[in-house]
């Protein structure tokens, strides 16, 4: 038989902290901070619209201010409706036919007709099928949903960062003017993502107009309280 002491094992997560079998008697080891999966950069003047929703959200603030900064210059504002139709397109799942959508298209030009135009996009997207290679918003996968949450905080940004004298007549605007259009178009997934986009948009502008209201109410009391004060 077996002789000797038997020796009481002890479970190492169960011992209590700082006692004698612990590395250090009394303390506790430091905490490592976390490992970020990716060190994302920051948007550069070189990233679009498409590049910053895709894989660079943090700079999503910056690419709005930058966007309304270019909408609101005649001379860049027809590449700014040009850039919003693109992603929409690309993000959709038609990636080579927005890179082949001419600017022209984007001029504040009555002899445009923008009804046309969309039906023409719809029908050659419609040909050629959505494009598998790439990652869209209809794609199964984690990117494919990430894709969509990001593409649905651009637009919640796009309202609320835009300048209040911007957002007056914003459905009056060129660029508000395709994205309707676009949401009544024939093929499901680019109305899908335009609809997406104008959803978005009506949130925002819902949030501005409460803080607008909410503003307009403080510095009424403010007036009121003052004016008492004065008598």
């Amino acid at each position: 038989g077996r002789t000797g002491k038997r020796v009481k094992k002890t479970n190492p997560k169960l011992q209590k902290k700082g006692s004698k079998t612990a590395a250090a008697k009394g303390t506790k080891a430091p905490k490592r901070p976390p490992v970020p999966l990716f060190h994302e950069e920051q948007m550069t003047d070189a990233d679009g619209l498409k590049d910053v929703i895709r894989n660079k959200p943090n700079s999503m603030a910056m690419a709005v201010e930058r966007w309304w900064k270019h909408f609101v210059q005649p001379v860049t504002a027809v590449s700014a409706v040009h850039e919003i139709v693109q992603l929409i397109v690309e993000v959709s799942g038609h990636k080579d036919r927005a890179q082949r959508l001419p600017p022209s298209l984007f001029a504040e030009d009555d002899d445009v007709d923008i009804d046309s135009e969309i039906t023409d996009l719809c029908q050659d997207c419609a040909e050629s099928g959505v494009l598998e290679k790439h990652v869209h918003i209809g794609t199964k996968t984690g990117a494919g949903k990430q894709l969509r949450t990001n593409l649905e905080d651009f637009f919640l940004k796009f309202a609320l960062l835009a300048p209040r004298t911007e957002l007056v007549d914003l459905q009056h605007k060129l660029v508000s003017t395709w994205i309707s259009a676009l949401s009544n178009c024939s093929l499901q997934e680019i109305r899908n993502v335009a609809t997406l986009a104008g959803m978005q948009i009506l949130v925002g502008l819902c949030t501005v107009a409460s803080t607008v209201g909410t503003e307009i109410a403080n510095k009424s009391r403010l007036k009121q309280a003052q004016s008492s004060s004065n008598k």
